[in-house]
């Protein structure tokens, strides 16, 4: 379940919006769930006024708090090189992001589209709370391992996050993992390199890839070079 409230408390104009009103920031919160096991998360707003999300902003709302809910931050060959955990009152800690060994605070700035690799051991609500992009988010992404998704709060097709300067003949692929965060499927994206229109295809068949990223839901993402991913914005 995904809940979303917007308020129309906003900035400058700019932006025409189905209703009428104009602005150019919409602010407001998200609380989405977070299922048991593995999953691949990205925040879905951004701070008022800054290009990031502070990890302070981003808050469990029934969870435990006994360390059993962690990110796993990972570099660029898929490794985990870091753990963070919520804790809270249960374990005597004020609500908040912690490293997994030290306890200590974790202080933290995550940049719209990038993701993370979480595990939760029982269902969970998680709350963002920011502004909306009112203009498209291009995620830079270096050769490797790297997690991405949709840091929008509403659903998108998997073919509106387009590469680009990308070779698009097979090297640049998605790994859908599922709750135990093994691969099940692979996507990869391919153009007119290799005779194709732009678009995510599957890995084996060549297939169009038709399917939905629900807000904040993020990938894992391997490519062979340095290549850029647009996500729309929703205003």
């Amino acid at each position: 379940m995904k809940k979303l409230m917007i308020a129309a408390a906003v900035m400058a104009a700019g932006v025409a919006m189905a209703d009428g009103i104009v602005s150019s920031d919409v602010v407001g919160y998200q609380t989405k769930t977070v299922t048991t096991g593995f999953s691949l998360q990205t925040p879905t707003f951004t701070d008022v006024g800054v290009d990031g999300y502070d990890l302070a902003n981003f808050k469990f709302v029934d969870g435990a708090g006994d360390g059993t809910e962690t990110i796993q931050v990972l570099d660029a060959n898929g490794v985990n090189n870091e753990t963070w955990t919520w804790l809270n009152g249960n374990v005597g800690m004020a609500d908040g992001w912690y490293d997994f060994i030290t306890w200590d605070p974790i202080v933290a700035t995550i940049v719209p589209g990038d993701g993370y690799l979480m595990n939760v051991s029982a269902d969970v609500d998680m709350q963002f709370a920011g502004q909306v992009k009112n203009g498209k988010t291009t995620v830079t992404i270096p050769a490797g391992f790297f997690i991405v998704g949709n840091c929008t709060p509403s659903p998108v097709s998997i073919q509106d996050l387009k590469l680009v300067n990308a070779a698009g003949d097979g090297t640049e692929t998605i790994q859908v993992l599922d709750e135990n965060g093994v691969n099940n499927e692979t996507w990869t994206w391919l153009n007119g390199n290799v005779g194709m229109a732009d678009g995510w295809y599957d890995f084996i068949t060549w297939e169009p890839i038709v399917a939905t990223i629900a807000p904040g839901e993020a990938f894992l993402l391997n490519v062979s070079a340095d290549v850029d991913m647009e996500v729309p914005s929703v205003l």
